[in-house]
């Protein structure tokens, strides 16, 4: 039997590592293999890492966030996860408008965080693009997610699933 204390102590070191990681696993309904991003500090993340997608689009639907790119993010994130395509759709135009934005006003410091932001903006686009057979702009997303050198890794992953899923629907 573990002591409370440990596993709130294990718990706690669990929690901590998944919100260093800038990438999220959404079980999406029809792919749990693609990877959404988010804003590891962005309002409703902690709702969206334990699955609580409908927490998660309360907190980050507060008028307060209305203009937030992490917000959308988490917006986008859950929608995506809970299977309402269509209902994700502002939410991941939104991180791209406002990620674009960003990047063109900030700062070179600020700019690279700022990069990053668009990287997962477009590749969360890119996903909800690829759910919705939209496989040409799914494709425009990806590459603009990748020209961004941010996350290529959690990028690429994420087009090859949609290619893969893409091939085995047309062999079907």
């Amino acid at each position: 039997m573990c002591n409370s204390e440990c596993c709130i102590s294990i718990c706690m070191s669990i929690a901590t590592i998944l919100l260093a990681l800038s990438s999220v696993a959404v079980n999406a309904a029809d792919n749990p293999h693609y990877i959404m991003s988010v804003d590891t500090d962005g309002p409703g993340t902690q709702e969206l890492l334990i699955g609580d997608y409908d927490k998660a689009i309360q907190r980050a639907s507060l008028p307060l966030y209305k203009n937030s790119l992490a917000a959308h993010l988490t917006l986008c994130s859950a929608q995506i996860g809970l299977g309402n395509y269509h209902e994700a759709e502002p939410s991941c135009d939104t991180a791209v408008k406002l990620a674009k934005s960003s990047v063109v006003t900030a700062r070179k410091a600020q700019g690279e965080r700022d990069r990053e932001g668009l990287a997962k903006a477009y590749s969360n686009r890119a996903i909800l693009n690829r759910l919705l057979q939209r496989h040409q702009a799914a494709e425009l997303d990806f590459a603009s997610a990748l020209r961004q050198k941010r996350q290529q890794d959690t990028i690429k992953h994420n087009r090859d699933v949609g290619l893969v899923n893409t091939m085995t629907a047309s062999s079907d």
